[in-house]
């Protein structure tokens, strides 16, 4: 018995050895596990801050953008940088140049990668400039390179919003407005997004919208404008411009273009010579006498709203304007108003235009005016104006005009309406005025005078059917 109590006793001291060496084995184990975890992390760690990819872009002929240095394991996104091509838009990115690998963005490289654009024809907004607009600050190529973007056929794109931002320039402040047309006349598109099917052409005019170039008084009356940009925009809290007297008008000197507060030198000194167009805001009530005489590269001006109730004298006096939208709220066009305007060749008078005052539109180049409700003319009021052929009375009363002081119709010296306009002379050098009044009253208008004096060139007027 003694023996076999000395077996068990040896047995059980093995056991609790096994006991003892298997959790010695299990602690080496995971010391183990725990030392090549803390290694391997380390070699992440130490991998990362030692070992640099570099993803190169092989633009294939667009534009260049920098490489990307990548850690170790890091994945890779999309460059900040889009590279440009003109006429073809980025399709991808493929890891050959012949574009049959497809790259993909979001995996990691193990190693330097260089990778390549894939480009197709695309459509584009083509910005150009009209002819003679460029700003000293951007040029086409600058604005092609930073705005234009080439697309896939199909896809939308708004034209851009383009400001001079370089406060040292004269020209800061200026905005880019588009037009549709090569020379700009018709009406800006401040705002647009187009469907691409094909390429869209646009054209791109400077004009000055910084109201810290316009000194405005507390009414709201432009007293100057000392920037110097062939083409304005009138802010939106001008009300009037101010009054010039014609007796008394100054051209002045380039060391008086900001003496606002002088009353007779022109608003608009700083660029009397070069001043092209002019838009006018919606809310501005009245152009002053004189206001733009002597801009003398002025040819257009428009309103952008319907807000103007009178112009006044010579306000246009030596400008090359062709054509002017009268607004609806007028019903009057003041005294002397557009005299001068040598170029102006088509006036559109609303039915709320009730009288056309002395000299109005004399010296003007009005070939044909139609006047639907007038009932008042005034004297000298089409005097001058030598390519007048067609004048269109149409309301169904007879037009009141002022008393002439002598019936010689060709004479400069009479108060004739149309004295120095009309002529009977059958000569090819001359035209031939023809005055168009209601069928119905073409007898009282011969018969009665002043318009006896015109009594060959009183004509039916044709039926508007």
């Amino acid at each position: 018995m003694s023996e076999l109590g000395d077996i068990s006793k040896l047995q059980g001291d093995k056991n609790v050895f096994n006991r003892y060496d298997r959790r010695n084995t299990g602690k080496k184990v995971w010391a183990i596990v725990i030392i090549v975890t803390i290694l391997f992390i380390a070699a992440i760690i130490y991998g990362k801050s030692l070992l640099m990819y570099t993803l190169s872009f092989d633009t294939m002929g667009g534009t260049e953008i920098p490489s990307i240095e990548l850690e170790f394991m890091a994945e890779m996104h999309r460059p900040k940088d889009i590279p440009k091509k003109v006429g073809y838009y980025l399709a991808g990115w493929t890891k050959d140049k012949e574009g049959k690998r497809p790259f993909s963005f979001g995996s990691k490289i193990w190693w330097d990668t260089t990778i390549y654009a894939k480009w197709e024809e695309g459509v584009a907004i083509s910005l150009n400039f009209a002819d003679g607009e460029e700003n000293d600050d951007l040029t086409t190529e600058q604005l092609k390179a930073q705005y234009e973007e080439w697309f896939r056929p199909g896809s939308a794109d708004e034209l851009p919003l383009v400001y001079n931002e370089n406060e040292n320039s004269p020209h800061y402040g200026e905005r880019l407005l588009w037009f549709e047309d090569a020379a700009c006349t018709g009406d800006p598109i401040f705002g647009k997004t187009y469907t691409l099917s094909e390429n869209i052409e646009v054209y791109g005019k400077w004009f000055d919208v910084d109201e810290s170039k316009f000194i405005i008084s507390n009414d709201g009356t432009l007293k100057k404008y000392v920037g110097y940009c062939r083409n304005i925009i009138i802010p939106n809290n001008v009300r009037y411009i101010r009054d010039i007297s014609r007796a008394d008008y100054l051209t002045g000197s380039s060391d008086q273009i900001h003496d606002a507060d002088n009353p007779n030198f022109s608003v608009f000194e700083s660029v009397q010579g070069t001043l092209k167009s002019v838009y006018l805001n919606d809310g501005l009530l009245r152009i002053g006498n004189c206001a733009f005489k002597d801009c003398v590269s002025l040819t257009t001006i428009k309103s952008l709203g319907n807000s103007l109730l009178s112009i006044g004298e010579y306000a246009f006096d030596a400008t090359l304007i062709e054509e002017f939208v009268l607004s609806s709220r007028m019903t009057s066009v003041g005294v002397n108003a557009f005299n001068g305007a040598k170029k102006l060749k088509n006036i559109v008078i609303g039915p709320q235009i009730e009288s056309i005052e002395s000299g109005a539109f004399a010296n003007t180049g009005l070939v044909s005016i139609t006047l639907p409700n007038v009932i008042q003319i005034g004297t000298k009021a089409f005097m001058g104006c030598n390519s007048l052929v067609a004048v269109y009375f149409l309301h169904n009363e007879m037009v009141n005009a002022n008393a002439v002081t002598t019936p010689a119709m060709n004479s400069d010296a009479c108060d004739n309406v149309f004295a120095g306009a009309a002529t009977f002379s059958s000569s090819p050098l001359y035209n031939r005025l023809f005055i168009y009044v209601p069928e119905s009253l073409i007898d009282d208008y011969q018969s009665s005078h002043p318009w006896s004096v015109y009594f060959d060139c009183l004509k039916p007027a044709p039926h508007n059917d």
